[in-house]
């Protein structure tokens, strides 16, 4: 299918830039809005690939209208500002919910894989306005199992290796293909620390009000099915589904971590539900001609 794609550098009050890229179907006349976030190490491109191939295309082919947003520091844009999670999350994401309300008079789904996950349920919960938020869908994303590399003892040498290069290698060590920011990660570890010791975040999500999907996968080991249900659980929101992904009748595959979105059994097994998760909760809008 063939998309309308449009990127802006967005600037936030502290200087800040981040890119953020829309994506549309040209037969559409008015999409409901999603906003997708991408985990750590990744980029636009887990949404969307350059020969425009991946989820972000298939939602607009349902007639949504995908505007990826992704953090300071990644790819080749300069930050321009210190290039936290942190940031992120308290001036980055409210900027952009700001743009999409004006631009399109309709409140976003917000949609994160992973780490892109945590992101979403902050902003949604602690610093974007209810009425910009139609709901929540959070894959793949928990903060309570594994993980070792973002408590004590292994985050000491992480912290020391991100200060010392003012980057996370992830290239270089085949973590994924977008280097992380220092900032980033430093703010990822003390959210973790933070949720272990005293629930942090996570236990803040009882307030929570807005429908929510969380998705997870039998055959993920980076963040394993039964942490993202003991999120899933402190979530408040009385509109909120458990989707668990594991082998049965109806499906033989199997997801591992990223594969929940960019495989191809994903695209028959797992983007459809998605779809229809957020078509039942949207406004109507244009069918796709």
């Amino acid at each position: 299918m063939t998309v309308v794609r449009n990127a802006f550098l967005q600037t936030a009050e502290d200087g800040g830039v981040c890119r953020v890229t829309r994506i549309r179907s040209p037969n559409t006349e008015r999409s409901q809005p999603v906003v997708l976030l991408p985990g750590m190490f990744t980029s636009r491109r887990f949404w969307l690939s350059d020969k425009d191939i991946g989820l972000a295309a298939y939602l607009a082919e349902q007639g949504f209208d995908s505007w990826i947003t992704e953090r300071r520091g990644i790819g080749d844009v300069d930050p321009q500002a210190r290039a936290g999670a942190d940031e992120h999350v308290r001036l980055d994401l409210p900027l952009l919910a700001d743009r999409i309300l004006r631009e399109t008079g309709q409140a976003p789904f917000w949609l994160g894989h992973s780490f892109g996950g945590q992101l979403a349920a902050k902003a949604a919960n602690e610093t974007v306005p209810a009425d910009a938020v139609a709901g929540l869908i959070l894959i793949a994303t928990q903060t309570e199992r594994g993980k070792r590399w973002l408590v004590p003892p292994l985050s000491t040498a992480v912290i020391t290796m991100t200060r010392l290069l003012g980057r996370v290698p992830a290239r270089l060590a085949g973590l994924g293909p977008e280097d992380e920011p220092a900032a980033a990660v430093l703010d990822s570890v003390a959210w973790t620390v933070d949720a272990r010791k005293t629930g942090g975040w996570p236990a803040r999500l009882a307030t929570l009000e807005t429908p929510v999907l969380a998705v997870a996968s039998s055959h993920d080991t980076v963040d394993p099915a039964d942490g993202c249900r003991h999120l899933f659980d402190q979530i408040g929101s009385t509109d909120k589904t458990w989707w668990l992904l594991e082998p049965g009748a109806e499906m033989s595959a199997t997801f591992d971590h990223p594969g929940i979105v960019v495989s191809k059994p994903a695209r028959t097994h797992v983007w459809p539900g998605l779809a229809h998760w957020m078509q039942s909760r949207s406004e109507p809008v244009t069918s796709v001609a």
